[in-house]
């Protein structure tokens, strides 16, 4: 980012053109066109392969971890690394001079052209065809990621659903069970409570009359 903005962004901008920009060596800003090319692919590479890693990890999760182990990851970091100075090597030994050269002249706004222009036009098909195939890849990639997701908070949210209705359906179930349980003890009590009240011994009912008997003959 600071390797930009300081051979691409500032000189755009008008600041320190005439001063600075234009003063510069040719080896100098033949390097700063060199870097800017390839610091461009190892970004655009990291970025292909984080993709490539959350698409695994989240839709492909078995056996993810071996996929991705040291062994893997150390390749890689060496083809993120390598990439840049490979794919601007042919500018790096083929006889290219770049230089800046003023867009604007109110502005003093510059930017670096390069004299060998068939060169040029080569770089700028190869990197076209390279960032539409890594941004097709990474495009894919996240949508299926997405996707997955999606189904997979679907199917959640259906089973919590699901074990939500089963438990209610069980508490349903012992609250009824509770309820009959209980009106079938209360009408058992009343029940026993009826049969009390009209339940009369006739051994008690003749000793209560001969008691008021001897009291009724006693008082005459």
């Amino acid at each position: 980012m600071a390797h930009v903005y300081i051979f691409l962004r500032f000189p755009s901008f008008g600041w320190f053109t005439d001063e600075i920009y234009l003063q510069l060596p040719t080896w100098l800003v033949h390097y700063a066109s060199c870097a800017m090319w390839a610091l461009a692919v190892n970004q655009h590479l990291t970025v292909l392969f984080i993709a490539l890693n959350r698409l695994s990890a989240i839709v492909f999760p078995h056996e993810h971890k071996r996929r991705w182990r040291e062994s893997v990851i150390r390749v890689i970091t060496v083809i993120i690394t390598s990439s840049g100075p490979i794919y601007v090597s042919p500018k790096i030994f083929l006889q290219s001079v770049e230089r800046y050269k003023i867009v604007d002249n109110r502005s003093r706004s510059a930017t670096i052209v390069w004299d060998n222009q068939d060169l040029l036009l080569t770089f700028k098909y190869s990197a076209a065809i390279t960032l539409s195939v890594a941004s097709l890849i990474c495009f894919l990639s996240y949508v299926s990621i997405f996707y997955t997701s999606v189904q997979r908070h679907i199917m959640s949210a259906k089973r919590r659903a699901t074990l939500l209705t089963k438990r209610r359906s069980s508490s349903s179930a012992t609250v009824l069970t509770a309820a009959s349980a209980g009106r079938r003890k209360s009408s058992g009590a009343v029940s026993k409570s009826s049969k009390g009240s009209f339940d009369f011994k006739p051994s008690h009912v003749h000793a209560v009359s001969i008691r008021n008997l001897g009291k009724f003959i006693w008082k005459l």
